[in-house]
């Protein structure tokens, strides 16, 4: 797991513009989303709904903007470091309480694993 700072919020609007007038007026006279990447419209990971508007795209997903929240407290995570599990977001915060372990000597939370020490017996 890694921590992310690496979201992006689109305009699908602006998105057709770089397409050209007869994509843009294709979508709009269809009133249709339009992925500009191609192949199907983005629909949101949180509702499940297609965007058409502005979204929210991690390196895994796409979110409307309202739904681009910690899966625990529900903090808009829009210009906030976070993490995503499986397709649900985390805040720092809740990261740390649902999915690390803390050391039993400093009481500080443990995000690598860099060495596991084994006693051999012979």
């Amino acid at each position: 797991d890694k921590m992310i700072n690496e979201h992006s919020i689109y305009s699908t609007e602006k998105s057709l513009d770089l397409l050209g007038p007869s994509l843009k007026d294709e979508a709009d006279e269809k009133k249709i989303s339009f992925n500009p990447l191609g192949g199907p419209p983005f629909r949101c990971v949180g509702c499940s709904q297609i965007i058409d508007d502005e979204l929210c795209r991690t390196e895994n997903s796409v979110w409307h903007p309202k739904h681009f929240n910690c899966a625990v407290c529900n903090k808009s995570l829009i210009d906030e470091d976070f993490f995503e599990i499986d397709y649900e977001l985390y805040c720092h915060i809740d990261y740390e309480l649902k999915f690390l372990q803390k050391c039993a000597v400093c009481n500080e939370y443990i995000y690598h694993v860099l060495a596991l020490f084994y006693n051999f017996r012979n």
